[in-house]
């Protein structure tokens, strides 16, 4: 059964949106529509990848696969369950932005930002222990 989990909207990305915004607006008020239009491309961007990002625990040929979907113009990432080998939910900006870490394969590391964050471990953490049970 796949499960799916959407990207948080945080403070620290409406900001980050908010100014590269108030950028473009500027660019264009003083006559510089190419860095302006370059600003409004990257608010763009970034808003489309707020939306539509999202993360998916699901079975692929008989093993268990986070699928961080990344948008429509960005590349999908497959990790398998097997290759994580720490998940460590994480707070930054004194408890304004929240995330998950999860660290797996030699040394690699990917931060998510799931709405339902407990949900999200909870889910991960016992697709883990299922692999773990059924090849030990």
């Amino acid at each position: 059964m796949n499960r799916s989990f959407h990207r948080c909207f945080s403070i620290s990305a409406a900001c980050g949106i908010t100014v590269f915004a108030v950028l473009s607006f500027f660019f264009f008020l003083s006559k510089a529509p190419v860095s302006g239009l370059l600003m409004a491309l990257v608010v763009v961007l970034m808003t489309e990848r707020m939306i539509h990002t999202t993360y998916v625990l699901a079975q692929e040929n008989g093993e268990q696969v986070l699928i961080i979907d990344k948008g429509r113009l960005g590349r999908r990432q497959r990790i398998r369950l097997s290759e994580i080998v720490k998940v460590t939910p994480m707070r930054r900006l004194g408890g304004l932005s929240r995330f998950v870490m999860i660290v797996y394969g030699a040394d690699r590391m990917v931060a998510v930002e799931p709405q339902d964050e407990d949900g999200f471990c909870r889910e991960l953490m016992k697709r883990m222990r299922e692999y773990d049970d059924k090849n030990v």
